[in-house]
């Protein structure tokens, strides 16, 4: 290629790329002259926050003091937030655009009426969430009465002013009406679902009333009638609530309060509140929690409160300070958890006394299984001995659970565990005693015993033999200020049998698993006997 063609060449593409500059150049002038056209606008996502916005729009914006927030609520002037914020709220739940009343919004000392047009953006092929676009609408000043007008004409002013006012908080009443309505269906439906903790419901429901009245009532002129109506608030709700001054002066009592508590109402109010309920504030005071709550405004935990009969309550209180014409009330509402808490113990305890039962009973099967393996001489032998064993513990466990671990009945322990070695045929086994309820640490020794009567009275004794019986009994008595239990089994029409030389585990099982008791055993020619006596504590008697 010559010089000449590349001259050209270069030419032709600087061309290109000066018509492709001018191009950019007139979309950006376009985009300018749109904006300075059209009514400023933000656009923002999901969660409120500004993604862009036009170059007129900081007209409307006004920052609060601390941490700047990307929140467009939090940046636009103070008059837009409350339209603004329900507004987007509707239109990503409904997807339909929403156009303000006209707010006056003051711009250098002078009123201006805005309008504030909110709409989902239409970018359907967008994927990274619901954008909306909030257009700001500024229309003329708002007229006000010149010095020198007619009396009727500024009335007419007044009136006319008072009337969109008006329009304004009744569109503001009604979303917020409709946001409680929301609410309330949703705590409905929850408590439906969860009935375990509606009184903790019906009291959160309380509070959400309480504040949502307190949020109606500062958007209204109503400066003499807000200690009235809280007091009537009071009175009229179910739950324990009462009302008292800073220094502790109880100044209003509701039903709910006179039926936890036992006071009437003329004998709560003008009473101390740490005195007539002997407030205790756990690992704190009272004097400490009334700081507190000048601090933070509010406050809640667990107290200590006494009832007019003397009994100790443990309260769930929430209490929030107020300031009403100058003075300071705290509006205290209380929940009776004293048998969850007693319940809450209960378990605690029985987890860990259930916990110290599974480390016992693992001990007690590991040695089981260590000296049955070791007086076993089959593999087959071992099974059948380990498994005759944990099956005795489970027995004893089994009753013991159903009395929750409190212990067994002596009967039905031993019943439950000869019942494999008789074949259905009770009368070989005669049980004979009063009733005797053992403790749970002896309940699963006395099965392995029982077990191991059996089962050796089915290999040498009276159960090989189709008419040997067995007598079991026993009897309290009480020596030196000790009870005792002697529990007695007596082999009938077994083989001659004579005291072996070599004891077996079985044997050494039977004489040392009751701890600190008595065995003895007696070989007669028709069977063994054998004597178990262990002390008891008194609780039993």
């Amino acid at each position: 290629m010559d010089r000449e063609t590349q001259s050209q060449s270069l030419q032709e593409a600087e061309r290109h790329i000066a018509e492709g500059q001018q191009h950019i150049a007139d979309q950006e002038r376009h985009r300018h002259a749109l904006e300075k056209l059209a009514p400023p606008s933000i656009l923002v996502d999901a969660s409120h926050r500004v993604l862009h916005m036009s170059e007129n729009a900081g007209r409307f914006l006004q920052p609060s003091g601390g941490p700047l927030s990307g929140n467009v609520v939090d940046l636009v002037r103070p008059e837009l937030r409350f339209e603004l914020r329900s507004a987007l709220h509707r239109v990503l739940e409904t997807s339909k655009p929403w156009l303000s009343l006209a707010i006056p919004v003051r711009f250098n000392g002078a009123p201006h009426r805005v309008l504030m047009h909110v709409k989902p953006a239409d970018d359907h092929d967008d994927t990274s969430g619901a954008k909306t676009v909030v257009l700001f609408i500024e229309g003329g000043a708002v007229e006000q009465a010149v010095e020198g007008a007619s009396p009727e004409a500024a009335g007419n002013e007044i009136i006319t002013g008072l009337r969109e006012e008006l329009q304004q908080t009744q569109a503001r009443l009604r979303t917020t009406c409709e946001e409680s309505e929301s609410a309330n269906e949703e705590l409905r439906a929850a408590n439906a679902e969860l009935q375990s903790i509606n009184e903790e419901l019906q009291t959160f429901n309380s509070e959400l009333k309480l504040k949502l009245y307190t949020v109606s009532r500062a958007h209204g002129d109503l400066s003499e009638r807000k200690l009235w109506q809280e007091t009537q608030l009071v009175e009229l709700a179910r739950d324990p609530i009462f009302i008292w001054d800073f220094s502790g002066t109880i100044v209003e009592w509701n039903r709910g309060s006179e039926e936890l508590y036992g006071y009437s109402r003329d004998e709560a109010i003008g009473k101390k509140k740490d005195k007539l309920l002997g407030t205790i504030v756990p690992g704190s005071s009272f004097a400490e929690l009334r700081v507190k709550l000048l601090d933070e405004g509010n406050w809640s935990g667990e107290l200590k409160h006494r009832t007019r009969d003397g009994r100790e309550l443990t309260i769930e209180s929430r209490i929030i300070l107020e300031t009403i014409d100058g003075q300071q009330l705290a509006l205290e509402s209380t929940r009776d958890i004293t048998e969850r808490k007693a319940w809450d113990m209960q378990q605690r305890l029985l987890l860990r006394e259930l916990t110290h039962r599974v480390k016992n009973t693992l001990s007690v099967v590991q040695s089981i299984a260590h000296q049955t393996r070791r007086h076993s001489k089959s593999y087959e032998e071992f099974t059948d001995r380990l498994d005759g064993r944990l099956h005795a513990l489970a027995v004893a466990h089994s009753l013991l659970v159903d009395t929750e671990w409190r212990g067994a009945d002596l009967a039905a322990l031993a019943q439950r565990q000869v019942e494999p070695y008789i074949g259905g045929n009770f009368d070989r086994v005669r049980i004979s005693g009063g009733p005797v309820f053992v403790p749970a640490d002896l309940a699963t020794p006395f099965a392995l015993v029982f077990h191991e009567l059996a089962t050796n009275a089915a290999k040498y004794g009276a159960f090989s033999q189709r008419t040997g019986t067995v007598d079991l009994d026993w009897n309290l008595d009480r020596r030196n200020e000790q009870l005792f239990l002697t529990v007695t089994w007596r082999e009938r029409g077994a083989p001659q049998t004579s005291e072996p030389i070599i004891k077996g585990f079985g044997s050494e099982l039977i004489e040392r698993a009751i701890p600190n008791a008595d065995v003895r055993r007696e070989f007669a020619s028709d069977g063994v006997t054998y004597t178990i006596t262990v002390p008891l504590a008194n609780a039993l008697a």
